[in-house]
Protein backbone atom coordinates (compact mmCIF):
# COMPACT_ATOMS: atom_id res chain seq x y z
CA UNK A 1 0.00 0.00 0.00
CA UNK A 2 1.35 3.62 -1.00
CA UNK A 3 1.73 5.99 1.74
CA UNK A 4 -0.36 9.02 1.48
CA UNK A 5 2.58 11.45 0.93
CA UNK A 6 3.90 9.50 -1.90
CA UNK A 7 0.37 9.34 -2.79
CA UNK A 8 0.53 13.15 -3.30
CA UNK A 9 3.55 13.96 -4.72
CA UNK A 10 2.40 11.21 -7.75
CA UNK A 11 -0.70 13.48 -8.46
CA UNK A 12 1.37 16.28 -8.01
CA UNK A 13 3.90 14.52 -10.60
CA UNK A 14 1.36 13.94 -12.86
CA UNK A 15 0.64 17.72 -12.40
CA UNK A 16 3.69 18.74 -12.81
CA UNK A 17 4.17 16.74 -16.25
CA UNK A 18 1.43 18.48 -18.15
CA UNK A 19 2.34 21.63 -17.15
CA UNK A 20 5.97 20.80 -19.01
CA UNK A 21 4.29 19.28 -21.80
CA UNK A 22 1.84 22.38 -22.49
CA UNK A 23 4.62 25.10 -21.50
CA UNK A 24 7.30 23.29 -23.70
CA UNK A 25 4.19 23.09 -26.64
CA UNK A 26 3.67 26.84 -26.37
CA UNK A 27 7.44 27.40 -26.94
CA UNK A 28 6.15 26.13 -30.95
CA UNK A 29 2.72 27.94 -30.79
CA UNK A 30 3.90 31.33 -29.87
CA UNK A 31 7.64 31.37 -29.74
CA UNK A 32 7.16 35.20 -29.73
CA UNK A 33 6.22 34.92 -26.26
CA UNK A 34 9.63 33.44 -25.18
CA UNK A 35 11.93 35.76 -26.96
CA UNK A 36 12.14 38.64 -23.98
CA UNK A 37 13.13 36.18 -21.69
CA UNK A 38 16.47 35.33 -24.07
CA UNK A 39 19.39 37.02 -22.91
CA UNK A 40 20.18 39.47 -25.81
CA UNK A 41 23.54 38.17 -25.16
CA UNK A 42 22.69 34.85 -26.71
CA UNK A 43 22.57 34.34 -30.39
CA UNK A 44 19.83 32.50 -32.21
CA UNK A 45 16.90 33.02 -29.20
CA UNK A 46 14.17 31.15 -31.39
CA UNK A 47 16.60 28.19 -31.52
CA UNK A 48 16.86 28.27 -28.12
CA UNK A 49 12.87 28.62 -27.62
CA UNK A 50 12.64 25.63 -29.44
CA UNK A 51 15.03 23.83 -28.15
CA UNK A 52 14.29 24.64 -24.24
CA UNK A 53 10.52 23.61 -25.63
CA UNK A 54 11.83 20.07 -26.91
CA UNK A 55 13.53 19.81 -23.66
CA UNK A 56 10.28 20.93 -21.48
CA UNK A 57 8.47 17.94 -23.77
CA UNK A 58 11.09 15.69 -22.63
CA UNK A 59 10.89 16.06 -18.65
CA UNK A 60 7.31 16.49 -18.82
CA UNK A 61 7.06 12.89 -20.37
CA UNK A 62 9.75 11.47 -17.96
CA UNK A 63 7.99 13.12 -14.66
CA UNK A 64 4.67 11.25 -16.25
CA UNK A 65 5.73 7.53 -15.98
CA UNK A 66 7.14 6.77 -12.53
CA UNK A 67 9.70 4.38 -14.16
CA UNK A 68 11.36 7.82 -15.32
CA UNK A 69 10.18 9.99 -12.74
CA UNK A 70 13.61 9.88 -10.59
CA UNK A 71 15.48 11.13 -13.90
CA UNK A 72 12.63 13.05 -15.39
CA UNK A 73 12.43 15.47 -11.68
CA UNK A 74 16.55 15.75 -11.75
CA UNK A 75 16.54 16.90 -15.34
CA UNK A 76 13.68 19.57 -13.82
CA UNK A 77 15.52 20.14 -11.18
CA UNK A 78 19.18 21.32 -13.50
CA UNK A 79 16.17 22.72 -16.00
CA UNK A 80 14.47 25.23 -13.16
CA UNK A 81 17.52 26.21 -11.46
CA UNK A 82 18.66 26.97 -15.21
CA UNK A 83 16.27 29.54 -15.32
CA UNK A 84 16.08 31.13 -12.10
CA UNK A 85 18.48 33.68 -12.77
CA UNK A 86 16.40 35.17 -15.59
CA UNK A 87 13.00 35.35 -13.18
CA UNK A 88 15.84 37.05 -10.57
CA UNK A 89 16.65 39.84 -12.75
CA UNK A 90 13.01 39.96 -14.20
CA UNK A 91 12.13 41.10 -10.54
CA UNK A 92 15.08 43.57 -10.26
CA UNK A 93 13.86 45.26 -13.71
CA UNK A 94 12.20 48.37 -13.87
CA UNK A 95 9.65 47.22 -15.86
CA UNK A 96 9.45 43.77 -16.08
CA UNK A 97 9.24 41.74 -18.99
CA UNK A 98 6.10 39.68 -17.35
CA UNK A 99 4.01 42.98 -16.78
CA UNK A 100 4.67 43.85 -13.17
CA UNK A 101 6.60 43.50 -10.63
CA UNK A 102 3.79 41.79 -8.53
CA UNK A 103 3.55 39.44 -11.23
CA UNK A 104 7.43 39.21 -11.43
CA UNK A 105 7.33 38.28 -8.00
CA UNK A 106 4.84 35.87 -7.90
CA UNK A 107 6.79 33.96 -10.63
CA UNK A 108 9.75 33.81 -8.68
CA UNK A 109 7.68 32.43 -5.50
CA UNK A 110 6.62 29.71 -8.23
CA UNK A 111 10.18 29.52 -9.22
CA UNK A 112 10.74 28.29 -5.62
CA UNK A 113 7.91 26.33 -5.10
CA UNK A 114 8.99 24.56 -7.96
CA UNK A 115 12.68 23.57 -7.42
CA UNK A 116 11.76 22.68 -4.04
CA UNK A 117 8.91 20.17 -5.26
CA UNK A 118 11.61 18.93 -8.14
CA UNK A 119 14.08 18.44 -5.24
CA UNK A 120 11.19 16.46 -3.32
CA UNK A 121 10.28 13.87 -6.45
CA UNK A 122 14.05 13.56 -6.66
CA UNK A 123 14.23 12.39 -3.33
CA UNK A 124 11.37 9.90 -3.64
CA UNK A 125 12.11 8.62 -7.36
CA UNK A 126 15.53 8.86 -7.92
CA UNK A 127 17.51 5.81 -7.88
CA UNK A 128 14.32 3.93 -6.28
CA UNK A 129 14.55 0.20 -7.21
Amino acid sequence: MKKPATTFMSVISVIISFFMIYAGMMHFVDPELFTPYVPKFLKYDLAIIYISGVVEIIIGTLILFTKYRGIGSVALFILLLTFLPIHLWDVILEQPIIGSKVKAVVRLSLQFLFIALAWELKTIYFNKK
